[in-house]
Parts: structure tokens; C-alpha cells; sequence
């Protein structure tokens, strides 16, 4: 905006998304995809781990999906 004068009839009504991760119930309709087996968990990057993996403290995705604050709030 330099060298511009501001438009008094403008106003800047910025949105900002504030993420409560536990506010919220998971998501209850996560399907694995097909490439995973019942019991494991689908990770980001397309990984399979073991479900009991999950939430565990330990980055098993090795891009930490598995460690999401959404889906380990319990």
C-alpha cells in the first residue's frame, strides 16, 4: 500500500481460523483406504501402521499423522 491512500469506506475484516482440536469430535467417518488392512492405520503419506500405533507418542508415519492433536485428544 505504499504511496496509496487508504479508502475510508474500506475496512479490512480479516478472518482468522482458530483450530481447537478437541473441541470437536473426530472425525467418526475415517475409512482407511484400500491399501491399508483392517487394523492398520492409513497414515498421510499413504504408510500403513499398526492401529494400536496410533497415538502411541511415537511418530510411526515418520511424518507424524499418527500423533495429530484431532485425532489423539482422548
Amino acid at each position: 500500500m505504499r504511496g496509496q491512500i487508504p479508502d475510508p469506506t474500506v475496512r479490512d475484516f480479516s478472518v482468522f481460523h482458530v483450530l481447537f482440536p478437541c473441541s470437536s469430535p473426530a472425525n467418526l467417518s475415517y475409512q482407511p483406504p484400500p491399501q491399508c488392512q483392517p487394523g492398520e492405520f492409513a497414515c498421510k503419506n499413504n504408510r500403513c501402521i499398526q492401529e494400536r500405533w496410533k497415538c502411541d507418542g511415537d511418530n510411526d508415519c515418520l511424518d507424524n499423522s499418527d500423533e495429530l492433536p484431532e485425532l489423539c485428544c482422548e
